[in-house]
């Protein structure tokens, strides 16, 4: 399979001097966070849709989404991450550390089993207008696993706040392919995926 997660993190890395992009981004975040509270879905913020080999799913990520995480977050704040889970993940009553900057399927994964109905759905309406920045704003749509953009993105500097990013280390060798996507992603297929 064709990993996007290198051009994904330079792509994102130029977006993020792009401000008409990361208002949109962040307007469309809040009707998201919207829809959401119209489900009656509250994050008990338990960490356990971060754990992701023990759930069994993945977090994939746009230009536009990493572009704005960037500019919104000091990637050197991860310190060791652990293996299946996310690194931005700790413990505490506030347990992700770049909560205001999450990523659309954060903000939309609820572990609730009367949550799957509606969220499949809503990301395929909001993912889609994701889409639709990338285009408006002339950004490269690249769509990525998440654990492999911040790997790819360790040795990025982030204009804003020119640091360089973290090492990010995992145990796990699985390559993530189409088998291991979300049913919610099947259908938002990168144009640079071989059939």
């Amino acid at each position: 399979m064709f990993d996007q997660s290198t051009d994904l993190v330079r792509a994102a890395a130029q977006a993020t001097d792009n401000r008409r992009l990361l208002a949109a981004v962040a307007a469309l975040y809040r009707q998201v966070d919207i829809e959401v509270a119209r489900h009656d879905a509250v994050c008990a913020q338990c960490g356990g849709c971060c754990r992701f080999e023990r759930h069994g799913h993945n977090l994939f990520v746009s230009t536009a989404e990493f572009a704005f995480f960037l500019h919104r977050t000091n990637l050197s704040r991860v310190t060791g991450p652990i293996a299946g889970q996310c690194p931005f993940l700790r413990e505490g009553p506030s347990r992700c550390a770049a909560r205001s900057a999450r990523l659309l399927g954060c903000r939309l994964y609820h572990c609730r089993p009367d949550a799957q109905w509606w969220q499949y759905h809503l990301y395929d309406r909001m993912h889609a207008r994701l889409r639709e920045l990338h285009v408006r704003y002339e950004v490269p749509y690249f769509y990525a696993e998440w654990m492999r953009v911040l790997r790819a993105g360790a040795e990025v500097r982030c204009k804003p706040c020119g640091r360089k990013g973290p090492t990010v280390r995992t145990n796990s060798s699985r390559q993530v392919d189409r088998n291991f996507l979300p049913p919610y992603a099947l259908n938002v297929r990168p144009s640079k995926w071989p059939a």
